[in-house]
C-alpha cells in the first residue's frame, strides 16, 4: 500500500516552518542580509508525508554565506555552532535546551536544484524556497515518494558520501518502505565495503536510528543480503559456519537475523508497561528497543570461537558463549564509539540472555530469583522480549510448539514477580544510604556504590540483615575480605 502523501499547501506548510522559533530566526537574518534560503531534505519529505516538522533541519544557502549565517544564528539564539565540512561548507546550529540541530550547508553548483541533485535519494531532494513558497523538486521525488519507492539519484552520489548506503535503509525502515530500487541494492552491493571509511559515529548515528524504527526487520535482512551489515559488524561473519540442529533449524547467522524478526512479531503481545517502556527514548536518537536489536544482532556472536563437537550428543556445544559474546560486544562498542550507557546495555543483555530461561527451571529458588532481579532489573523488559526473540527463532524438531507457548508465558509471568519483588524491596527501610557507605568505605560516587546497595537490599530481603549496625558490620567485613 503506498503512503498517503499530503498535496502540498503553501499555507499550511508555511504555518509549519513558523512554528520552528530557530528557523524563523534564521529566516530573519537572512532576509536583513539578502541571502536567499532553502528547506531541502528529511524536513521537506516529512512535512509532505506526516504533515509534521522534523526538529532537525537541513538548509542551503550560498557557500560564500554559510559559515557566516551560521555563527551569527548560534550568537543570536544562544546555541553553538559545529563545522561539520570546512570543505563542503557544512556548520550544524545545535538549539538549547531542547538540543534540536539545524544544519546549514553551502550550495553545491551554480543552482539549488543542481545542489538538489547532489543527494542522495529522490525522497530527499526536494526543496522548499523560502522566498518564493515554492516547492522544488527537479528529480520527481514527490513521486517515488507517493508511491513508497526508495531510490539513489546516481551511484556516484551514493559512493560520494559512503554513508549514503547505510542511509538507504535507515530511511526506509524510519518511513515504513520497502520498495528499494533493484539498481540502488546492486550500487549497495556493489559497494558496500567502502562503509569503513565513514567515522564511526556517522556510523553510529544511522544504525541505532534505523533499529529505533518500529519494524526493521526487512531492512535489516537487506542490509544482510547486500552484505552492508556485515561490512559495518565483522563480528557476525564467523556465524555462517555455525549450522543447524534439532534445537535450532536455522544456521546461527540466520538465526541470528530471525530474532530481530521476532522480537517484532511477538512485541504487541507484552505487557502494555514493556511496550511503553521499550518505545520510550534510550537518548534523543535511540529507542530503548534499538538496544535490543543490537542484543539480538551480537547475542551469540561468542559460539563460533567456542564451538566444539560432542560426538555423545552428535551436536556442537557452545559452552560459555555468553560470556564470549559479551566480551566481543565491548570490542564493538569501542570500534563504533557506543558511548558507556548503550555499552553497558547491550554488554549485559548479550551476557544475561540466557538467564530468563534458566530462572524457569523447577530447582531455581526464590534466593536465586531475587539475585537475578537484583542483577538485571533495569533491563529486565529488554531482556525478556531478547529472551522470547531467541526461544521463538530456534525452532527445530527437537522443540515443540507447547514448548515455545509454556516458555513465553513463564517469561512474561517474570514480569509480574518482579513487580512484586520491587514493591517489597521498597516497602523495607533502607539499612544505609549511598553516601553512608561512600564514608565508610572511603569511596567516591559510582556503579559500586549502587552495586552494594542492591547486594545490601538482597541480604535484607532474604532475612540475613534487619538492622543498620548489622548492614554496617556485614559491609565493613566484606570489604575485609575483598582487600
Amino acid at each position: 500500500m503506498s503512503p498517503a502523501v499530503q498535496p502540498y499547501n503553501p499555507a499550511q506548510f508555511a504555518r509549519h516552518l513558523n512554528q520552528s522559533a530557530p528557523l524563523m530566526a534564521l529566516k530573519a537574518l537572512c532576509d536583513e542580509k539578502g541571502i536567499p534560503l532553502y528547506l531541502v531534505g528529511g524536513a521537506v519529505r516529512d512535512l509532505l508525508l506526516q504533515d509534521t516538522l522534523s526538529p532537525d533541519l537541513d538548509v542551503v544557502v550560498p557557500a560564500e554565506a554559510a559559515k557566516d549565517v551560521a555563527e551569527s544564528l548560534a550568537r543570536q539564539i544562544d546555541g553553538k555552532c559545529i563545522c561539520l565540512d570546512a570543505h563542503f561548507q557544512i556548520y550544524r546550529v545545535i538549539v538549547f535546551p531542547s538540543l534540536d540541530m539545524l544544519d546549514i550547508a553551502g550550495c553545491i553548483g551554480d543552482s539549488i536544484e543542481a545542489d538538489l541533485q547532489r543527494r542522495d535519494l529522490t525522497v530527499n531532494a526536494i526543496g522548499y524556497d523560502f522566498a518564493t513558497g515554492q516547492l522544488l523538486d527537479p528529480i520527481n521525488g514527490q513521486v517515488d515518494l507517493a508511491n513508497g519507492v526508495i531510490r539513489m539519484l546516481r551511484a556516484g552520489n551514493m559512493v560520494e558520501d559512503p554513508l549514503r548506503l547505510l542511509r538507504v535503509f535507515r530511511i526506509a525502515a524510519e518511513l515504513g518502505f520497502e520498495n528499494i530500487d533493484a539498481a540502488t541494492l546492486e550500487v549497495v552491493r556493489r559497494h558496500g565495503e567502502k562503509v569503513i571509511k565513514v567515522a564511526a559515529e556517522r556510523i553510529n548515528y544511522e544504525m541505532m536510528k534505523l533499529l529505533s524504527a518500529p519494524r526493521c526487520y526487512y531492512h535489516v535482512r537487506l542490509m544482510a543480503e547486500t552484505r552492508l551489515l556485515e561490512h559495518i559488524y565483522p563480528e557476525l561473519t564467523p556465524s555462517h559456519q555455525s549450522p543447524a540442529n534439532r534445537y535450532h533449524h536455522l544456521g546461527l547467522f540466520d538465526h541470528t537475523l530471525e530474532l530481530i524478526n521476532q522480537s517484532e512479531l511477538h512485541f504487541s503481545s507484552l505487557p502494555q508497561e514493556i511496550q511503553n517502556h521499550l518505545k520510550s527514548d534510550f537518548n534523543p536518537f535511540t529507542k530503548r528497543l534499538a538496544l535490543v536489536r543490537l542484543a539480538c544482532l551480537f547475542h551469540d556472536i561468542g559460539k563460533p570461537p567456542t564451538m566444539q563437537y560432542d560426538p555423545e550428543q552428535d551436536k556442537y556445544m557452545y559452552y560459555g558463549h555468553d560470556a564470549v559474546s559479551a566480551e566481543l560486544v565491548l570490542g564493538i562498542a569501542v570500534r563504533l564509539k557506543w558511548g558507556k550507557d548503550i555499552t553497558k546495555d547491550v554488554y549485559e543483555l548479550v551476557r544475561w540472555h540466557l538467564y530468563p530461561g534458566d530462572m524457569l527451571k523447577p530447582a531455581v529458588t526464590d534466593k536465586g530469583l531475587r539475585k537475578f532481579f537484583n542483577r538485571v532489573g533495569p533491563i529486565l523488559p529488554e531482556l525478556l522480549l531478547l529472551a522470547i526473540a531467541d526461544r521463538y527463532s530456534a525452532c527445530g524438531p527437537a522443540i515443540t510448539e507447547a514448548d515455545l507457548t509454556d516458555m513465553k508465558a513463564g517469561l512474561i509471568a517474570l514480569w509480574d514477580k518482579y513487580k512484586a519483588y520491587k514493591i517489597a524491596v521498597e516497602a523495607k527501610p533502607k539499612l544505609l544510604t549511598g553516601k553512608e557507605i561512600m564514608d565508610l568505605l572511603h569511596i567516591e560516587p559510582g556503579p559500586e556504590v549502587g552495586r552494594i546497595m542492591a547486594e545490601i537490599s538482597e541480604a535484607q530481603t532474604n532475612g540475613e540483615l534487619s538492622s543498620r549496625e548489622a548492614a554496617i558490620t556485614w559491609l565493613l567485613q566484606a570489604r575485609g575480605k575483598a582487600n
